[in-house]
């Protein structure tokens, strides 16, 4: 066989491996997760997962990890309660951070977008979209990357 050959049954090869990787991977439900679902995922991940509604009424799953308390919010969620967007949140109040602080975190890290709230707090979050296309193995990645950087979020801030 000439090298050209090779090459190309080679990557004829690791084309037909492709969709058999994207098959092995398991898909969310239609329309994203519901709160309960999203309750379950964490406790199976061994995350403690409480169902609650915020100071503001909006129906929320609290978590924590490292010491840090957090929430997942859910938004544009269907008649059945199935949500195709989360955003994990942490915040802090009575807390003084300068926007240099803020602006420095958000400038130099990808995943917490950082900001002033009102009456003295400070926010992190991370929005995600889920559906369509999301995965389990995705959704773990994103959980990952928040449980990772909330530490290190937590300690720019003094917190």
């Amino acid at each position: 066989m000439t090298g050209k050959r090779i090459a190309t049954l080679a990557a004829a090869i690791l084309l037909a491996a492709l969709p058999a990787a994207r098959a092995s991977a398991r898909d969310l439900p239609a329309g994203g997760l519901t709160r309960a679902e999203i309750a379950q995922w964490l406790q199976g991940h061994g995350y403690k997962a409480k169902i609650h509604d915020d100071s503001s009424g909006t129906s929320i799953v609290t978590s924590a990890s490292d010491g840090l308390n957090w929430d997942i919010y859910v938004y544009e969620c269907n008649g059945a309660g199935r949500c195709p967007d989360l955003q994990y949140a942490a915040g802090w109040s009575g807390v003084t951070v300068a926007d240099d602080t803020l602006n420095t975190w958000n400038r130099d890290n990808r995943y917490i977008r950082a900001y002033q709230g009102e009456k003295g707090s400070v926010w992190g979050e991370f929005d995600v979209d889920i559906s369509p296309g999301g995965t389990w193995e995705q959704l773990d990645k994103t959980l990952d990357r928040w449980t990772g950087a909330l530490p290190l979020f937590a300690k720019h801030i003094g917190q």
